[in-house]
C-alpha cells in the first residue's frame, strides 16, 4: 500500500474489539436461565437477594478492590505478552471455544489464570456437548454454541471453579505464560467478586464533571466504597463521565466533556450511581445516556434511540450503498468518477450481517474494490453498528497494484466470514463460521429507496407524461422513493448501509428455507420449554442474520412469525423486483420516466369508468365488507376514488380464469407489501400458510396470512 486516505471514524485492525464496543455488547446479552432456574423463565441479572459476605476483603484476606487493581494489571501485562494466536491455543487447550472476539477471549482467560478455571456449561453438558465458561467480570457465560449462528445461552451469577490451573500448550514459547506457571500459587489465589451486590462499580473508572446535585466528594465516597474508581481525567480506561442536567443540555463546555465526546465515552446522569447503588446492581449505560440531547449531529446506534427519533431518520437518511455495483457513499470516491472494480466475472463487492443476541452482537460489514478513471484501486472497508461512528472500524487504502488489491480482498473476505472468496461468488458455496459474518447477496440493480422517484420529481413527472393522468397517479406513487422507505421502515429493515431493497433470487430463497424450518418446528408441540428457547434464539439470528435489522428480537411463536417475519419476506421479494424495474429515475435522462417504466412493466392498466357497473359493484363490496373505524371521538371511513382493470402478462388472463370451473380468489397484500411486482409477475403463494385473523369481512368466512392466502370457492 502506497498511501492511505483516511474517511470517517478510525481505521482499526479487523481482530481487535475496543473496549467500548465490548462494553456495550455486555449489555445487550439476551439473559436466560442460569444453574437451578426453571425452564421459560428468564434468569435474574444478579442474585439481589443475597448480598456479599465479602465487603472489604475476598478469599485470602487482601481488600476486594486491592484485588481487582491486580488483575487488571494481569490483564494489561497478558495482553502486552500474549498474541491472539497464544490466547486461541490456550482456550483450545482447555476446552473454551477460541472463536471469540479479541476482548472477551482476552478477559476470560486472564480470570482463569488468575483466579482458577471454571467447571464446564451444564446447559451444554444436558445436551451432550461440552464447553467451557469464562467471566467477564459481569457474568459467567458459556463460551460455546448452540450453532454456527448463536452462542450458548447460559448465564449465571455464580460458578464452581477446579482445582489446579489452567493448562497451557507444550508447543507454546511464551516466557511471560512459563514464569507465571511457576511463581503462582494456586493454593492462595483469591476468590472473584463480581460486579454486584455492595460492589456495582468493580473494576470500574468514573469521571466527574460539572454541577451535579450531590457534592462532587460525597460521589466520589460512594463510587470507591462500592468497589469503582474515580478518574481525574478522561483516559481510555474511563468507563463513562457523569455530568448534571444543565451541563448536558448546555451542549457540553468543559474540557472533560469535550474529551469525553472525542473519545465516543457514554455521558450519563448522576442518577446512575444513585440507581446502581439501590438496586445492587450494574445498570445498563446506555438509559441513562445524555448523548442524544445534546446538539450536533447523533452519533447514537439506531438501536439506543427513541424509535420515533430512529424512524425520522431512516426516511431522510441517504441510501449509502445502492447494490451490487454502488460505491458506499461515504468513500466519495463515486464523485470522481469512481466505479466497483470487475474482473473476470467477479464484481468485488460484497456486504455481510451477523447478529446472535446471546453475544450481543448486531453488526454489518462492507468491503469493495473501487476503481477510478486513472486506474487506481481503493480498499474500503467498514464494519459496526448502523449510526454508531464512534465505535465503526472504517478504513479506505489505495492499493499498489491490481493483484495486491484483490489478494488483500480475498484475505479480508477470508478474516471476515472463515470462508474461501471466490466459491462464494463464483458458485454460491458458502458455511457459516461461528461469530463470523454471512453475506448479502446483493442484485446488480439500484434499491428503489435510491433509484425511485424523489418527492421534488413526482408533481413534474406524473404532469409531463403520455400516460393517463388517472394511471400517472397510481404508477408515480409505486416509483416514488417514499413508499419504499416507508415501507421497509414499518419492517424495521431500513438500515441505509445496506441494500436490503434490492437482494437476489438466491438470498431470497435462503431466507424462505429459513423461513419454512423455522414455521415448521413452531407448528410441532415442544414439551421441552429449555430446547424451545435455544431453537427459538437460534432461528431468530439466523433471520435477522439474513436480514438486518437494527432491533432484533426473539420469534417464539408461530403467531409472531406470521406477523413479523413472513410478511418482511414477502414484501421484500416484491420491492427486490421493484428494483429491478424502477431502476434509477433520479437522473434527467428520460423524458418520458413513468411512460418508459410504464412500457416496461408489462401490463395494461385501465381506469374504470364511475358510472360502470364494475366500478359500482366495488362499491357495493366496500360498503358491505369495510366497517368505519373510530378513534377517539372521530370516525375514520373509506372512499373511493379510482378503481382499475389490471391486466398483466405475469399471469393468467381474465378469460381463461372465466373458464375455470373452480374459482380462486387472490387476496393480496399488507400494509408494507407492493403491487408494483404483483402486476409484473402476478401474485405469487406465499412461502408459509401461517394463518392468523383476517381482515374486516362482514358476513363471509375469511382467513389470511399476513401477507395473501387463497380463497377457493365452487359454484
Amino acid at each position: 500500500m502506497t498511501a492511505t486516505r483516511e474517511t470517517r471514524g478510525k481505521a482499526k485492525q479487523d481482530a481487535e474489539l475496543s473496549h467500548e464496543h465490548e462494553h456495550e455488547a455486555k449489555k445487550q446479552k439476551v439473559e436466560t436461565r442460569g444453574r437451578g432456574s426453571k425452564g421459560g423463565k428468564k434468569q435474574e441479572k444478579h442474585d439481589d437477594d443475597v448480598e456479599m459476605d465479602v465487603d472489604e476483603k475476598s478469599g485470602n484476606g487482601t481488600a476486594v478492590e486491592d484485588i481487582v487493581d491486580q488483575f487488571e494489571e494481569f490483564v494489561d501485562e497478558l495482553k502486552e505478552h500474549c498474541s491472539f494466536e497464544e490466547l486461541k491455543s490456550i482456550a483450545e487447550e482447555n476446552g473454551i471455544t477460541s472463536d471469540l472476539p479479541l476482548r472477551m477471549l482476552l478477559i476470560g482467560l486472564a480470570d482463569q489464570l488468575f483466579y482458577g478455571p471454571l467447571q464446564t456449561c451444564p446447559l451444554c453438558e444436558s445436551h451432550g456437548t461440552h464447553a467451557g465458561v469464562i467471566c467477564d467480570g459481569y457474568h459467567y457465560k458459556c463460551s460455546g454454541f448452540i450453532s454456527e449462528w448463536t452462542m450458548c445461552n447460559y448465564i449465571s451469577s455464580d460458578a464452581q471453579r477446579t482445582d489446579g490451573s489452567l493448562k497451557l500448550p507444550k508447543k507454546l514459547k511464551n516466557d511471560f505464560l512459563k514464569q507465571y506457571e511457576k511463581t503462582h500459587d494456586a493454593s492462595k489465589r483469591p476468590t472473584r467478586v463480581l460486579a454486584a451486590g455492595k460492589k456495582p462499580f468493580l473494576g470500574m473508572k468514573i469521571a466527574l464533571s460539572g454541577r451535579l446535585r450531590q457534592n462532587q466528594s460525597a460521589y466520589k465516597a460512594d463510587i470507591v466504597k462500592h468497589g469503582g474508581k474515580v478518574a481525574d481525567a478522561i483516559k481510555d480506561d474511563v468507563s463513562c463521565l457523569i455530568v448534571g442536567h444543565l451541563d448536558a443540555e448546555g451542549g457540553g463546555g468543559s474540557a472533560k466533556m469535550a474529551d469525553a465526546i472525542e473519545k465516543g465515552l457514554p455521558i450519563v446522569k448522576e442518577e446512575w450511581i444513585t440507581d446502581c447503588i439501590k438496586k445492587k446492581e450494574l445498570l445498563p449505560l446506555e438509559t441513562y445516556d445524555l448523548s442524544k440531547n445534546m446538539p450536533g449531529e447523533s452519533d447514537i446506534p439506531w438501536d439506543k434511540r427513541p424509535p420515533g427519533e430512529e424512524a425520522a431518520e431512516s426516511l431522510m437518511a441517504e441510501l449509502k450503498l445502492v447494490g451490487k455495483r454502488g460505491v458506499y457513499k461515504d468513500t466519495n470516491l463515486e464523485e470522481e468518477g469512481g466505479k466497483i472494480f470487475e474482473s473476470k466475472g467477479i464484481i468485488y463487492n460484497c456486504a455481510f450481517s451477523m447478529c446472535d443476541m446471546v453475544a450481543g452482537i448486531n453488526d454489518y460489514a462492507i468491503m469493495q474494490l473501487i476503481q477510478l478513471p486513472s486506474d487506481v484501486l481503493y480498499l474500503y472497508y467498514k464494519k459496526g453498528r448502523v449510526g454508531d461512528r464512534f465505535h465503526n472500524s472504517e478504513r479506505l487504502d489505495e492499493m499498489d497494484s491490481h493483484r495486491t488489491a484483490v489478494k488483500e480482498f480475498v484475505k479480508l473476505f477470508e478474516i471476515l466470514t472463515g470462508n474461501a472468496f471466490e466459491p462464494w461468488e463464483r458458485e454460491k458455496k458458502f458455511h457459516k463460521k461461528p461469530m463470523k459474518f454471512f453475506p448479502i447477496d446483493m442484485a446488480p440493480g439500484i434499491d428503489a429507496r435510491a433509484g425511485g422517484l424523489g418527492v421534488h420529481q413526482l408533481g413534474v413527472v406524473a404532469a409531463h407524461t403520455q400516460v393517463d393522468p388517472r394511471v400517472a397517479q397510481d404508477l408515480k406513487v409505486l416509483m416514488s422513493q417514499e413508499v419504499y422507505r416507508f415501507a421497509m421502515l414499518e419492517m424495521g429493515v431500513d438500515a441505509p448501509d445496506l441494500p436490503t431493497g434490492n437482494l437476489t433470487e438466491f438470498h431470497l430463497h435462503k431466507c424462505a428455507e429459513v423461513l419454512q424450518k423455522f414455521a415448521a418446528y413452531l407448528n410441532k408441540p415442544e414439551t421441552d420449554e429449555l430446547n424451545h428457547e435455544r431453537m427459538c434464539l437460534d432461528f431468530s439470528n439466523k433471520w435477522w442474520s439474513l436480514v438486518h435489522t437494527t432491533r432484533p428480537f426473539v420469534i417464539s411463536d408461530i403467531e409472531t412469525l406470521a406477523e413479523t417475519a413472513a410478511p418482511t419476506l414477502e414484501s421484500l421479494k416484491a420491492i427486490s423486483v421493484a428494483s429491478q424495474l424502477i431502476g434509477d429515475l433520479t437522473g434527467a435522462t428520460l423524458d418520458d420516466p413513468l411512460a418508459d417504466r410504464y412500457a416496461k412493466l408489462g401490463c395494461q392498466i385501465t381506469p374504470l369508468d364511475h358510472d360502470g357497473e364494475d366500478f359500482k359493484m366495488i362499491l357495493n363490496y366496500m360498503s358491505k365488507t369495510i366497517e368505519p373505524v373510530k378513534f377517539n371521538d372521530t370516525e375514520f371511513k373509506v372512499s373511493l376514488q379510482e378503481a382499475c382493470m389490471i391486466d398483466s402478462s405475469g399471469t393468467s388472463s381474465l378469460k381463461d380464469l372465466e373458464k375455470m370451473s373452480n374459482k380462486t380468489l387472490i387476496w393480496c397484500g399488507t400494509r408494507t407489501s407492493n403491487l408494483l411486482a404483483c402486476m409484473k409477475l402476478g401474485m405469487p403463494p406465499a412461502s408459509i400458510q401461517a394463518p392468523v385473523s383476517g381482515y374486516m369481512v362482514r358476513n363471509t368466512h375469511n382467513e389470511t396470512d399476513l401477507f395473501m392466502v387463497y380463497f377457493t370457492f365452487r359454484k
